[in-house]
């Protein structure tokens, strides 16, 4: 029963929070996007085929939410109600949620509630990377087919999984964080 009011509470937060925002304030989707410059000699990165395409906040978006129980409820929302600013993370500033749909899964656990997404920047790897380290006590890097891979700890007990590709135009990141929920 406690479980159940817990994954209620989490799910209510995540769909809930998110949606808050006044109407004239810009979501961080639209803000990076408005900041977005293309170097002389580059296209920007909504004219390169290969980039994914960025998410807006009034897109529409996924949220999938996996239970304790083993229960799976997947979401049709907007991109402004997936509540990603809660997530306890620090992102490159230019970083925007990635389309194909802008999906956020949150997996429940006894111990831990996990959200992945995938963002874009203009970032270069090693940068972004550090600016995910700088948020761990002790952080794990490797390079995997081209791919740069962190794994750590933060201060408050979260753990962060970091993937980077090197794109033209750009970085793709896996973002994986996993938090704590002992002590709730």
């Amino acid at each position: 029963m406690v479980a159940r009011l817990l994954v209620l509470l989490v799910a209510v937060c995540v769909l809930g929070c998110g949606s808050n925002r006044p109407a004239d304030t810009p979501s961080p989707s639209q803000v990076a996007q408005s900041n977005e410059e293309a170097p002389v000699g580059q296209t920007p990165i909504e004219e390169e085929a290969e980039a994914p395409p960025i998410a807006n906040a009034t897109d529409p978006a996924t949220i999938e939410i996996h239970t304790l129980d083993g229960q799976k409820d997947r979401r049709e929302v907007t991109v402004a109600d997936l509540g990603i600013e809660d997530i306890p993370v620090t992102r490159p500033k230019d970083a925007v949620l990635v389309k194909d749909p802008p999906t956020l899964i949150v997996r429940e656990h006894a111990k831990w509630t996990e959200y992945v997404s995938n963002w874009r920047s203009n970032l270069d790897p090693e940068a972004a990377m550090r600016l995910y380290g700088d948020q761990c006590e002790t952080i794990s890097l490797t390079t995997q087919d081209g791919k740069s891979i962190g794994a750590g700890q933060t201060a408050e007990g979260n753990e962060l999984r970091i993937v980077i590709e090197q794109q033209e135009g750009g970085i793709l990141i896996q973002e994986t964080v996993r938090v704590s929920t002992v002590g709730w």
